[in-house]
Parts: structure tokens; sequence; C-alpha cells
């Protein structure tokens, strides 16, 4: 058995770096909609981001794909936002694909999107750091206060009346000692992984991945792979709500 070992760190003054009405922690979709929503409002907000850029997974993992119906059903600043897309050749649209979900079978462009929401921001006044990790909640009387943050010039604390988590694993919450379930209802795993890439310099108008032809092969190799037990844990995909 190995035996855990400890380094005490003294104790220090950490700077307060400024203070907010509004603090958002993750400046993808919901992050960075949050924050515009907050500054339009009046509020002094500042908007917390580890890597260094907005938009979350479209631009950091290539999750580009349109789940809308008519791409302008999501309401609020989503408007803004794929009207901005649009109007800088961002999205790419084609008739909704022959799903059960009726969902448009198009994508954006993930370096489009960072300067479609630095747009936004910029224009709403919201102060965005990039390159900042959360290390833990600022936590008064039970009420969330602010948030130590590690960034290049050291550890830092960032105080606000109001303090938003958007980091999608919900990291801020959890450390400010908001409980959580974990799951799917039924199975105690997270989302399932998704591979996604891109190709350059190949025509998509000949192809048509979401056929129903497509989709029942793909039903079928799904299927027949869960009975033969190829998957140690519950498949919890799209594919396998479409199993249904």
């Amino acid at each position: 058995m190995v035996k855990s070992m400890y380094i005490k760190e003294p104790g220090k003054n950490i700077e307060v770096l400024g203070t907010y009405d509004v603090a958002v922690c993750g400046a993808g979709p919901a992050g960075c909609a949050a924050a515009i929503a907050a500054a339009r409002m009046g509020a002094k907000t500042i908007l917390l981001e580890k890597d260094g850029f907005c938009g979350g997974a479209l631009v950091s993992q290539l999750v580009c794909v349109i789940l809308s119906t008519n791409t302008v059903d999501f309401q609020g600043i989503w408007h803004e936002f794929a009207a901005w897309m649009k109007e800088h050749d961002g999205a790419y649209l084609r008739k909704p694909a022959n799903l059960s979900t009726g969902h448009y079978n198009g994508s954006f462009s993930p370096e489009l999107a960072k300067h479609a929401w630095d747009y936004l921001l910029a224009e709403a006044g919201v102060e965005v750091l990039f390159h900042v990790h959360t290390s833990t909640a600022i936590v008064d009387n039970g009420v969330a206060s602010g948030i130590i943050a590690e960034m290049k010039s050291g550890r830092k604390a960032i105080l606000a009346k109001r303090v938003i988590d958007c980091t999608g694993d919900g990291i801020v919450a959890a450390q400010a000692g908001v409980g959580f379930e974990q799951g799917d209802g039924i199975n105690p795993y997270a989302m399932a992984l998704t591979k996604v890439f891109r190709m350059a310099g190949v025509s998509s108008e000949p192809l048509d991945f979401c056929s129903d032809e497509t989709m029942n092969c793909l039903r079928g190799r799904l299927e027949a792979a869960v009975k033969a037990g190829k998957y140690t844990q519950p498949v919890i995909t799209e594919m396998n709500r479409l199993l249904g």
C-alpha cells in the first residue's frame, strides 16, 4: 500500500483581482450567453475561461453540428449568434436530415464562432479573462461570493455578488458544496465519448450520411454489437435513443 505524502503550503494573502456583480465561469455558449445577458442588464460582469478563446466544445472539441429543427428555434442570444454566423458564412446548412428528430444537417465554423462570441461579448461590455483555471469557490455563510483562480500571474481572488457555473462539468458548484447526481437516472455514467474529426477539400454534395438506408444500417450494427456484449458500459448516445 502506497503511503500518501503531503506538502504543507504556507498561508499567504491572496490578491483580489477585482469585484464584480456577476462572475461567469466557462466561456462556452451557455457562459457567453449568461455573461452577455448580465452585462446588458447593467451588471459589471467578468467571464473566465480556461482556454485562450470562447466557444466551448464547438471550438475546442469540434462539436460543430447544428442541433436545430430550423436553426432559430433556440431563443434569446442564440438568435444573435446564429445570425452573425450566417452573415459571415460561418454556418453550413442543408435540409432537415431524415431523422425522427428533424435536425438540420449542418455545422458551424469553429474559427468563426470565436469571432462571433468575441464580437457579442465586446459589444455588451463583458470583461473576459483567458487561461484562467478555477481553484476553489469562496463561500460565505453558504453563499458563493467569488472564486479563487489560478492564472499566469499566480493565484488571485475574484469577488462577485453572483457566481454562475457554466464550466460544463460543474466544478465551481461542486467546490461550493452544491449537491449533484451523476448519470441518466438509471446508470451512474457520464455522457458517452463522441469522436469528431474534420476533412478539407471533400465535396459533401454526393454524400448523404443521414439517409434512411444509412441510419437503418447503423441501427442494425449498433444493436448487434450491444447484444453481442461488446460494450462493458451502457451506450448512452443519440443513436441509442433512436433505437428506442
